[in-house]
Parts: structure tokens; sequence; C-alpha cells
């Protein structure tokens, strides 16, 4: 059930009058025009515009709501008005935008409804029609002159509604009409993040097209890569990182990318960003490394085998085992304390074939370009010095194979 519908509660008369409003408003949801039109020859109601007592909706309402265009032109030729506000600060038209119905729409766009008014929830009728991916009802509506934002004060806006349902024609329509705004919503998340939070890929290429912010920090200074880390989006995370994404962004926390997928587990991420240069061994305000997350297993998703080959990826990447968090506990301590003899075997051997300079000078090199296949084309060097560089990266392997 749809958060519009939800608050739906059957209207219970209780007087005379109000049953027979009842029974107008019935015969407006089933398209019975006889019944209306005999009601209201015998003024059993007041009019077209009595409102029920409660949720203040007119037979309009029902009908708009029901999608039913016979009640709709019967109502608005009998005086009905089309701007009348229910309870929750919908007008009529704002139900045929929620409900899908362009015929609607249309129609009451040219008996005068308004198409820059917000219910009570502060959404207006573009806002629904985005998030319910109607297409054809927000090009009438942007015809109409409707607005694509309000002022709100970082309420959200069409386009994160848009973002967030994961259509991109909408977006696209959308940016068209204002393509470099700033949209926050009321924790300062920009589009960007939305997208990259929900992994909305699409969505995302467009607005990295258009040259949105691609480093803009919410109230918890976290960046849309932040986010795509966070939420394990992988493809969000690479296509923000060749745009100019920072992977050593740190949020109010002092958390950055690489510490998110680490906490949360999302090891493909972790092998990505760690391509992209980010710091191995930065930790967060509470002393807490990337090797210290991945071993912790907060989502248990991971299996002895996997914190095995995760934590030999990061000893390989620079890690180190021996760093202490705030509480004074080590990678090392934290595998003992959870019995995890594969990882330790791990850690143990990597103190009996320590890298060599050769190795830390591609984890230098690596983290002062910000590597990745991508970014390496970006140089004018041979393709032997790119493998020689990127020949121990699991990213290259990834793309190389993918060639």
């Amino acid at each position: 059930m749809d958060d519009w519908e939800s608050d739906i509660v059957p209207i219970q008369f209780e007087t005379p009058e109000e049953r027979q409003l009842s029974f107008f408003c019935n015969a407006s949801s089933a398209g019975d025009i006889a019944t209306m039109q005999d009601m209201l020859e015998k003024k059993l109601v007041e009019g077209v515009n009595q409102q029920s007592p409660k949720k203040k909706e007119t037979a309009l309402h029902y009908a708009c709501r029901e999608k039913n265009m016979d009640s709709i032109k019967f109502l608005v030729e009998k005086g009905a008005d089309v701007n009348i506000k229910d309870s929750r600060g919908r007008h009529c038209f704002h139900l045929s935008c929620i409900a899908g119905h362009l015929d609607a729409v249309i129609y009451l766009i040219s008996q005068g409804a308004k198409v820059d008014v917000v219910d009570r929830y502060n959404r207006s009728c573009l806002h629904w029609a985005a998030k319910k991916k109607f297409k054809e009802i927000v090009v009438a509506l942007l015809h109409a002159g409707a607005p694509l934002s309000y002022e709100l004060s970082g309420k959200w806006q069409p386009i994160h509604a848009a973002v967030k349902g994961g259509n991109d024609e909408i977006l696209q329509l959308l940016l068209d009409q204002e393509p470099l705004k700033s949209y926050q919503t009321p924790n300062s998340n920009t589009p960007l993040h939305v997208a990259a939070r929900d992994n909305q890929v699409k969505c995302l290429m467009l607005l990295l097209k258009r040259k949105y912010l691609v480093n803009a920090v919410n109230k918890g200074k976290k960046t849309p890569l932040h986010e795509a880390a966070f939420s394990g989006s992988k493809e969000c995370c690479r296509q923000l990182i060749i745009y100019g994404a920072d992977p050593h962004a740190k949020d109010d926390r002092e958390m950055t990318p690489l510490l998110e997928a680490s906490q949360q587990g999302h090891l493909s991420c972790v092998i990505l960003l760690l391509d992209a240069g980010s710091l191995v061994n930065h930790s967060d305000y509470t002393g807490t490394t990337a090797l210290h997350y991945i071993l912790r297993n907060k989502k248990e998703s991971l299996s002895n085998k996997e914190l095995a080959f995760f934590t030999d990826i990061l000893l390989q990447y620079g890690a180190h085992s021996n760093k202490k968090d705030a509480d004074g506990k080590t990678p090392v301590f934290v595998a003992n304390m959870l019995h995890q003899q594969e990882v330790l075997d791990v850690i143990h051997a990597s103190y009996e074939k320590p890298l060599t300079l050769q190795h830390f000078a591609k984890i230098v090199v690596r983290k002062i370009l910000r590597c990745n296949y991508e970014a390496l084309n970006n140089y004018h060097i041979s393709f032997n010095l790119k493998v020689f560089i990127l020949e121990d990266s699991s990213y290259f392997h990834v793309q190389k194979s993918s060639d």
C-alpha cells in the first residue's frame, strides 16, 4: 500500500445529511451520473462542493481518486471547485496525479487547477508524478508551468523522487529544465547522494554528465562516494571515482569511503577503493582501520576463508596488522578474539614474506595517481608501464579480462 493510500479511512457519517453525502460521494466514485443528478435536483446534498466532516473531501476528490472521468466532468460542469483542499492539503488535482490519470490531469489543468501547490507533506503534483514514474503526466505538468522546486527549506524535491525511483527518463526531463541547480533534502543530500545510496546507476550517470558536484557533502559530511561505498554499489563507486570523487574524503566521524565499505563487508567496493588510492591505514575517530572493520565482520556475511582472502589483499596494500584502535586492540587481537585461525595464518605468513621495495613503489604510485584502468589512460605512458603499475591490482585484472 502506498503512503498516500495508507491514511484513507472510510468516513463514518452520523447525521442524515452526512449519510446523504456518503451516497453522493459513492455515486461519484462509481460514475453514477443519474444518481448524482437526482440528488442535486432534490437538494439532498448542499452542493457539489460539500465536504465530508473529517477528511474534508468532496465528491470530486472521490472521482479523481477512482479515475472516473465521467464523474469528474459532470461535477466540474456543475460548479465543483477544482482547487478545494482536503484535510491533508490535497487538491483533487493531486489525487489525479497520484493515480496516474493523464486525461483527468489535462482536463483539470484546462479548468484552472493549480499546478504549483503542495500538500500537508510538502509534496507537489510534480513530486508525486515523478515518484510514481508517470512520465506523460510529468510532461503535462512541466508544459503547464509546474515549478521544479519549492521554497521548502531543504525538503525532498521532484528531482529526488525521480532519482530514488530510478526513472532516468523523468530525471532527464527535469534536468533539461534546470540542469545545474543543487537540490538538497533535510539531511543536505543532493540527488547524487540519493542515486549513489540507492544504486541508481543510470540516474547517477545523468547527474555526473551534467557536472553535479561530485564531492558535495551532506550534514554528516558524507560525499556521494561515502553513500555508494556504504550501500555496496560498486558501479556507482567506479563511476564517481572516474568523475573525480575523492577517495580520501572524511565525514564528521573521520570515516572514509574505504572504511564505510569495510564496515559493511562490501569487499568488491573495498578493492575498487584501494585501487583508486584510498589510504589503507587511515582510522576513524575510534582508531578503527579497514582491517579492523573487515575482521569484525559486522554483517556476519563473510566466511573465514573470505576474511582470510581479503586480509591478504589489505596486507598487500600495506595494511598494518598491529595498529591499535582507541581501545588498544590490533587486528591480530581481533582475529584471536574471534578465533579466525585462517586470518591469523595469513597475517603470520606476511611477517615471513614482507612486501618488496618494488611492491611498495607500486602502492605509492597508485596512491599519487589515484590509479585505476581508466585513470591511467589519461597519462601518456606506455602500456607496459601501465601493466607494471597495476599488475597486482585486482581492478586491472578484472578490467583486462573484460576487454
